[in-house]
């Protein structure tokens, strides 16, 4: 990865974080900054329950497949982010943001938000 792409990524993950604190999170930091576990294991922001963020700055879409099974994982077996739903941000330059998760975990946020 060039360094103009990582730097994108960064300040993408560094945007969503200040973002997630004017949302109600005042703890919100980038994992890189206070968890190289959670970083590894494909989390990005930290102290966002109940969903764990992974953030992608790129021309083509990743596979989300892929990336959502590894954080469903991680959501399973780190106590930081337990039972949280894993969700991808995904940016590309001029075409705006996409949220990305699991069809299941939509579906339960529905049922949780329609009988509240």
């Amino acid at each position: 990865m060039s360094n103009a792409n990582r730097n994108k990524g960064n300040g993408y993950e560094r945007t969503l974080a200040i973002r997630y604190r004017e949302l109600g999170f005042p703890d919100c930091v980038t994992s890189r900054s206070q968890n190289r576990r959670l970083d590894d294991a494909k989390i990005d922001i930290c102290f966002t329950n109940p969903v764990a963020i992974q953030a992608k700055y790129t021309k083509t879409a990743p596979n989300m497949h892929d990336l959502l099974g590894e954080m469903e994982g991680a959501c399973s077996r780190l106590p930081e982010v337990k039972g949280c739903y894993p969700v991808v941000y995904h940016k590309r330059a001029n075409k705006g943001e996409t949220v990305t998760l699991l069809a299941s975990d939509f579906e339960e946020m529905l049922t949780m938000h329609r009988n509240h």
